[in-house]
């Protein structure tokens, strides 16, 4: 993680986010990554996001720790949610915006 121009390793919550993907691996949970342009294609619809490209569907997201998020993404997750979508943050949620204009708005989110 990048924060205030000097790379931080090896924090706690990047361990739980690694472990978390490793034990879903071994048990054989099918999950996948995505970023916030993949929230731009995204349907969301009673509690869950699907993909044109795929022909799965996500009724939970696991975001890592991060401390920026563009506005869009952050009311996307909103719409998310609000369908029944459930979302599970690993360590910090996001108090910014990645334009100085919208942190208001995504402190409200």
């Amino acid at each position: 993680m990048v924060r205030s121009g000097t790379l931080q390793q090896d924090l706690p919550q990047d361990r739980i986010f690694a472990r978390l993907s490793d034990t879903l691996l071994r048990l054989h949970y099918d999950f996948d990554y995505l970023d916030e342009s993949h929230l731009e294609r995204a349907q969301i619809e009673d509690g869950t996001i699907a993909f044109e490209s795929s022909e799965e569907t996500y009724s939970v997201l696991i975001m890592p720790a991060v401390e920026i998020i563009s506005r869009f993404a952050a009311e996307r997750l909103l719409e998310f949610f609000e369908s029944g979508g459930h979302i599970l943050a690993i360590g910090t949620i996001p108090l910014e915006a990645d334009r100085r204009e919208d942190n208001e708005r995504v402190r409200d989110i």
